[in-house]
C-alpha cells in the first residue's frame, strides 16, 4: 500500500502545481440518420488538435479539457457518410454538439479517411468489438452464450449456467477473461462446473484481443483476451447523467432478467452505478424438460472518480452472486445432480496521471481485492465441497508516444497474491500462489507496414502450507515457475481495400494449485481429481496469417492459424473408477505435447438493397503429436449465415446455425452429430423526445430441433435448448 500512497501524493502535487488554462467541453451524440440509433465506435476528431475519442454504446462522445477556440469536429465510421462542424469552445463551458450520419447504401465510391491517433490514449486496439444492436441481438444469460456463434468461438458447459468460452479449441486459463481489463478472481476457468461471474446484462461491449498485444494482459494467451468492459470507475468527465434500463424474458426455461446503468456527475466527482438481477427455471429442451438446470444470479457495482488537474483517480466496489443447478443421472454423477452457490466480492482503486514528456506521457495505477466463495451441495443438504479464494493484485503501467522508432508503446509490472482453501469431501491443501511479471508493448507505423512487438518474464510460485506426502499423488511441496512470452505481428497494407498480416506467439502457463494439488471427489465435475505436484510448464508457440478486404460495404477477412504446445496440461480421464467412491472416475492431470490447426472465415456486408448479409466458417483439430491420437472436446466445423433486411427503424433478419459430426474423438469421448438450426430475430428502434427504446425479439431454434453441444461434459443427458422465444428491451437516457 506504500506505493499507492506514494502515487497518490505524486497526483496531488501535480495538480496542485499545474497551470490553469481557459478552457471548455465538448460532448454530443452521433445517431443513425434513418433509425435513431446510437452509432457506437464511430470516430470523433478535433481536426486542428489532432484528438481522436471514439463513441460509446449510447452513441455518445466527450472530450474535456480543450483550449479555447475555433474548431473542426469532424466524425466518421466505415459503412457511414463522414460529417463535420465548425464549432467554437468557450472557457468553462459544455459544448453540445449531435451528429445524425447517413448510412453508405446507396454510395458507389471509397471514402477514406486518414489521421494521426493520439497514442498516448489508447491502452489496445482490439480485434473485434460487439456493442450496440448486434451485442443487444446476441446477448444470452452468460458470456459464452453471447459469444457462441462468432468465429472460431465456441461454449464449454454442463448446464445453461456454468459455460465458458473456448477459442480455436483453447479453454480455461488459455483463454483469459477480463471484467474492465482486470481478472475475475473466480474459479471458472479450473473446471467445467464453475461458472463466470460476469453477467452480460450490463455489458457496455465486448471486445476480443489477439495477436502480441494480448500478451500485455498474461503469458498464457493463444486463445486470445476476452474483455468486457463495463465501466465501473468512470473514466470520463460527463456534464450531466445518461445511462440505460434493460429488461429480458425468455420462453425456454420462463426466466426474466433485468439491468440498470446509470453513469454522471455528483459535485466535483463522477458515479458509475450498474445492477443486474436474473432467474430462470429448468431448461426445455426437445426431449423435455432438464431437471436442476436453473439459476438465479444478482450483480451491483459502484464507483467514483475524481478528475484532478492532470489525472484523476477512483474506486469501486462490487458484488456478484448466483444459484445454479448441475443435473445428473449418469455414471459419475449424483442421481438428483448438484446445488452450486457462489459469491464475490471486488473492490478496486484505479489513478491515472498524464506527463509531459514524449517518453512518458500517463501512468497508470490499479490495485484490486477479490473474495471469492463456492459452496456445492448435493441434494438433500449435504456439502461435497466448498472453496474460499482471497486474491490481490497490483500493476503500475507507463504510456509513450512516438519515440525513435517506435510510434506507441506502454511497459509495467503486474503482482498476484492468491490464498486458497479447500474444505468438506476435497482435500486439496491449503495454498498460496504469488506471481509477478513484467510486460513491454511496442507498435511501429513504417507505411505500408505495421509492426508490433511484446515480451513479458514472469516468475509463479505455488506454495502449500503444509508439505507432505500423498500416496495417491506424491510429493506435495512448493514448486516455482519462471520464463517469458513475447509476440511479433506485422500488417502488410497492399491497396486501400487488402491488409495482410501475420502474428507469432510464445506462451507461458505455469501449472496452478489444482493441476498440483487436487486429491479428492468432484461431484459438480463428475470426476475424481487427481493433481500431479511433479507436472511441468507448459509453453506453445503459435502461428496465425490472415487477409482482410475492407471497403464502405462491408469486410471480409481469412485466417488460418497453429498452435503447437510443449507439455499441454489438462485432466486425463484414466477410465478407472475409484476404488473409494464407485462410480466415480479417476481424472489425473498430465503434461503431453499437442497441435492445433485450423483456419476460420468472415463476412459482413451490407447491399444496395438494404440487406445485411454476415457469417462465418471456422474449424479446429486437435492431436496429441506423440501418440496422434485426437485431442478430446475439440469443437467440430461449425458456421453460421445471417441475412437482416433493414427498414425505417427497424430490422428483420434470419440467422442459420450449423455444425459437422465430430468424430475425431479422444478416449472415452461421445460423437455427437451434426445439426442445422434456424433463427429468426427483428429489431425495432423508435425515439421519443430525447429517448431511445429498442426492442430484440428472437425465436431461437424455430423447428425445435434436438442437436448436442460436442464441447458438454454432459451431452449424454443434455441436448441444447429447444424453441425459444426471447425479448429484450432497452431504454436509454
Amino acid at each position: 500500500m506504500k506505493y499507492f500512497f506514494l502515487f497518490f501524493l505524486i497526483c496531488l502535487s501535480g495538480s496542485a502545481f499545474s497551470e490553469v488554462h481557459d478552457v471548455g467541453k465538448i460532448s454530443g451524440v452521433v445517431s443513425d440518420k434513418e433509425t435513431g440509433e446510437p452509432v457506437d465506435f464511430a470516430a470523433v476528431l478535433i481536426v486542428e488538435l489532432n484528438q481522436t475519442t471514439p463513441t460509446r454504446s449510447d452513441g455518445s462522445f466527450l472530450f474535456t479539457e480543450v483550449p479555447i477556440g475555433t474548431y473542426t469536429l469532424k466524425v466518421y465510421r466505415v459503412g457511414y457518410h463522414s460529417d463535420s462542424r465548425i464549432i467554437k469552445v468557450t472557457p468553462h463551458e459544455a459544448l453540445t454538439v449531435n451528429f445524425s450520419i447517413e448510412k453508405l447504401y446507396r454510395s458507389t465510391q471509397t471514402i477514406n479517411v486518414e489521421s494521426d491517433r493520439d497514442f498516448s490514449e489508447i491502452k489496445v486496439i482490439p480485434d473485434q468489438v460487439f456493442s450496440g444492436k448486434d451485442l443487444r441481438q446476441m446477448l444470452g444469460k452468460t458470456i459464452a452464450e453471447t459469444l457462441n456463434n462468432e468465429a472460431g468461438l465456441s461454449q464449454r458447459s454442463m448446464g445453461p449456467a456454468p459455460a465458458r468460452p473456448v477459442a480455436r479449441g483453447l479453454s480455461g486459463d488459455r483463454l483469459l477473461i477480463l471484467e474492465d481489463g482486470g481478472r475475475t478472481g473466480d474459479l471458472s476457468a479450473t473446471s467445467a462446473d464453475h461458472a463466470l461471474t460476469i453477467d452480460p446484462m450490463t455489458a457496455e461491449r465486448i471486445e476480443i484481443i489477439r495477436g502480441p498485444e494480448s500478451i500485455i494482459y498474461g503469458s498464457n494467451t493463444l486463445g486470445g483476451v476476452i474483455n468486457v468492459i463495463r465501466e465501473q470507475i468512470p473514466l470520463e468527465n460527463y456534464p450531466h447523467f445518461h445511462g440505460s434500463l434493460s429488461g429480458q424474458a425468455e420462453s425456454v426455461n420462463k426466466g426474466g432478467s433485468g439491468g440498470l446503468s446509470l453513469t454522471g456527475p455528483v459535485g466535483f466527482l463522477q458515479t458509475h452505478l450498474d445492477g443486474s438481477y436474473r432467474k430462470a427455471g429448468n431448461m426445455e429442451t426437445p426431449t423435455g424438460t432438464l431437471e436442476n438446470t436453473g439459476i438465479e444470479t444478482r450483480n451491483f457495482s459502484n464507483g467514483w472518480n475524481w478528475h484532478f488537474g492532470e489525472g484523476h483517480i477512483g474506486a469501486s466496489a462490487g458484488y456478484f452472486e448466483s444459484f445454479y443447478g448441475i443435473p445428473g443421472g449418469f455414471v459419475g454423477g449424483h442421481k438428483n445432480g448438484v446445488d452450486i452457490e457462489i459469491r464475490r466480492r471486488q473492490y478496486e482503486v484505479k489513478g491515472i496521471y498524464h506527463l509531459p514528456w514524449v517518453w512518458l506521457t500517463k501512468l497508470e495505477f490499479n490495485t484490486a481485492h477479490i473474495n471469492y466463495y463456492h459452496l456445492e451441495l448435493e441434494k438433500g443438504g449435504l456439502s461435497g465441497a466448498e472453496f474460499g479464494l482471497l486474491t490481490n493484485t497490483v500493476s503500475l503501467n507507463g504510456f509513450h508516444q512516438k519515440l525513435g522508432f517506435f510510434d506507441r508503446g506502454r511497459f509495467g509490472v503486474w503482482f498476484e497474491n492468491r490464498d486458497y482453501a479447500s474444505a468438506k469431501l476435497t482435500f486439496t491443501p491449503n495454498s498460496f500462489e504469488n506471481t509477478f511479471s513484467g510486460h513491454l508493448f511496442e507498435e511501429i507505423n513504417w507505411y505500408p507496414f505495421t509492426f508490433q512487438l511484446s515480451f513479458r518474464y514472469d516468475n509463479k510460485t505455488v506454495s502449500p502450507k503444509n508439505e507432505s506426502v500423498s500416496k495417491r499423488i506424491g510429493n506435495i511441496r512448493e514448486r516455482n515457475f519462471q520464463n517469458v512470452s513475447g509476440g511479433f505481428g506485422s500488417i502488410y497494407l497492399i491497396t486501400q481495400n487488402w491488409t495482410a498480416g501475420t502474428n507469432l506467439i510464445r506462451s507461458f502457463k505455469a501449472p496452478g494449485i489444482e493441476e498440483l494439488y487436487s486429491n479428492g471427489p468432484h461431484l459438480a465435475a463428475y470426476s475424481f481429481e487427481i493433481g500431479n505436484p511433479d507436472i511441468s510448464e507448459e509453453t506453445g508457440f503459435g502461428i496465425e496469417v490472415f487477409v482482410k478486404h475492407l471497403d464502405e460495404f462491408g469486410k471480409t477477412e481469412l485466417t488460418f492459424f497453429r498452435n503447437q504446445i510443449q507439455g499441454f496440461i489438462f485432466p486425463v480421464n484414466t477410465g478407472r473408477l475409484n476404488s473409494k467412491l464407485p462410480y466415480l472416475y479417476d481424472y489425473q492431470y498430465a503434461g503431453v505435447n499437442a497441435l492445433m490447426t485450423g483456419a476460420e472465415l468472415t463476412w459482413d456486408y451490407v447491399l444496395p438493397v438494404n440487406l445485411r448479409i454476415s457469417g462465418n466458417v471456422s474449424y479446429v483439430q486437435g492431436e496429441l503429436t506423440d501418440s496422434k491420437n485426437p485431442l478430446p472436446y475439440m469443437p467440430p466445423l461449425s458456421g453460421k449465415l445471417k441475412s437482416q433486411y433493414q427498414f425505417d427503424h427497424s430490422d428483420l433478419g434470419l440467422m442459420v446455425r450449423a455444425a459437422a459430426k465430430q468424430n475425431r474423438l479422444g478416449e472415452f469421448e461421445q460423437s455427437t452429430n451434426g445439426y442445422v438450426v434456424f433463427d429468426l430475430f427483428a429489431q425495432i428502434h423508435f425515439t421519443n423526445e430525447d429517448y431511445l427504446h429498442t426492442l430484440d425479439f428472437t425465436v431461437e431454434n424455430m423447428l425445435n430441433t434436438e442437436y448436442r453441444n460436442h464441447l458438454s461434459r454432459v451431452k449424454s443427458i443434455i441436448p441444447e435448448p429447444g424453441r425459444n422465444f426471447k425479448l429484450l428491451y432497452k431504454f436509454f437516457f
